[in-house]
């Protein structure tokens, strides 16, 4: 079973770590998490991913507010500095039996110059295998 989950993050600006979550309800088989970077249009110029770079996807369940990240399983840690980016989509297999599905971050984009904290603009978030989710955050 395949769940589309549209989270429409785009966090705001000065924090010093970012968390999008999502809470699937109870503890639910997945096999993998397809995260898709918002891809605006700006004239004949696409809005670059430069904000998706050096997060990690965990799953657990407990939820973010209750577990450090030693206490969740880690499916994905991304290692992109600048000025390499991610492509808009990336496909994680995360095949793990959890509740929270967990992107996290501490990464200060240097394209955001004058602008500082860590920020995600996850549009949209996929995973296969999931039996039942809500949204939460």
């Amino acid at each position: 079973m395949k769940i589309r989950v549209s989270v429409g993050i785009s966090t705001l600006f000065l924090w010093s770590i970012t968390i999008v979550m999502v809470d699937l309800g109870k503890s639910c088989s997945i096999s993998n998490v397809t995260l898709y970077y918002r891809k605006d249009g700006l004239g004949n110029n696409e809005w670059q991913p430069y904000r998706f770079r050096q997060f990690y996807l965990d799953v657990s369940d407990f939820s973010a507010s209750q577990t450090t990240t030693a206490h969740r399983t880690r499916c994905y840690t991304d290692n992109t500095i600048h000025p390499d980016v991610l492509p808009h989509i990336i496909d994680i297999p995360c095949k793990h039996t959890a509740r929270y599905v967990i992107v996290e971050t501490t990464y200060d984009a240097l394209e955001d110059d004058p602008t500082t904290g860590a920020i995600l603009e996850i549009c949209e978030m996929v995973s296969n295998s999931i039996e039942h989710y809500a949204l939460g955050m």
